[in-house]
């Protein structure tokens, strides 16, 4: 949509093709600094628009950067209830990790599966089931080691992560935190100009780089939308579950 020269959309995260390159680029980096690089991996997704656009991105980027894919299978989320047989082709095609963009039941159940079969290889989520709250506490230690690319970081905002969910009950997820972060921007720019005029605060969005608030503690310490309306300074990080949290893991601090 911002490629298409709206006005009045502006997105603050990464676009999808870019988290599908990250899945492949960030942990193929992560694992070749550890001596241990991945050649082969299987890339599995759930076959809606939001799991085959990031397969299709994660193939370009497969053949861009070298890497064989021994398996790529997708599967309808809504009708899954085992993906044991999913797992079984995955275990079959021997890959060196696998590639996974699906919604929080789907992604429990194969990472479930996987775990059941002894499947031990690095999995990569999409943003999307990995990074949901619900995915760590329904696998509980399974979840443990799984990775997944996500746009932002909700540790880097201690306030925020410290009082929703006093007030909501749930932990906060990358998905709420880039609502407020979105509200947080509306309030600044209706500070800078203050208006009733869809017009004039769109001008100010568009012209604007936000540093005050939540758009201050992101990794970049900005926003910017420019032109287009899409977030110039918006990143894709690695993070691992780790003791029942998602940790970054790449790109290395510093």
């Amino acid at each position: 949509l911002t490629s298409s020269g709206y006005k009045y959309i502006f997105d603050t995260a990464a676009l999808s093709s870019t988290i599908g390159n990250a899945q492949i680029q960030l942990s193929t980096d992560l694992y070749s600094s550890l001596g241990r690089p991945i050649k082969k991996i299987a890339i599995v997704y759930e076959d809606g628009t939001f799991g085959t656009g990031g397969a299709t991105a994660q193939t370009k980027q497969a053949a861009t950067v070298g890497l064989q894919v021994v398996l790529n299978e997708a599967y309808h989320a809504a009708t899954l209830t085992d993906a044991t047989p999913l797992a079984n082709k995955i275990k079959n095609a021997h890959p060196d990790a696998i590639y996974s963009t699906g919604y929080t039941n789907d992604s429990v159940l194969l990472v479930r599966a996987l775990k059941s079969i002894g499947v031990s290889v690095p999995i990569v989520g999409a943003i999307g089931g990995f990074v949901d709250p619900t995915f760590g506490t329904a696998l509980g230690a399974q979840a443990t080691g799984a990775y997944a690319v996500n746009v932002g970081d909700v540790t880097r905002f201690p306030q925020l992560n410290k009082a929703f969910p006093l007030r909501f009950n749930q932990p906060l997820s990358v998905t709420q935190l880039f609502t407020a972060l979105m509200t947080d921007i509306f309030a600044e720019a209706l500070e800078i100009k203050p208006t009733t005029d869809p017009t004039v605060l769109a001008t100010t969005m568009h012209t604007h780089r936000f540093t005050k608030g939540l758009s201050g503690q992101m990794p970049s310490g900005y926003v910017d939308f420019g032109t287009s309306g899409r977030n110039s300074a918006a990143i894709v990080l690695l993070e691992q579950w780790q003791n029942g949290s998602l940790v970054t893991v790449w790109p290395a601090a510093g």
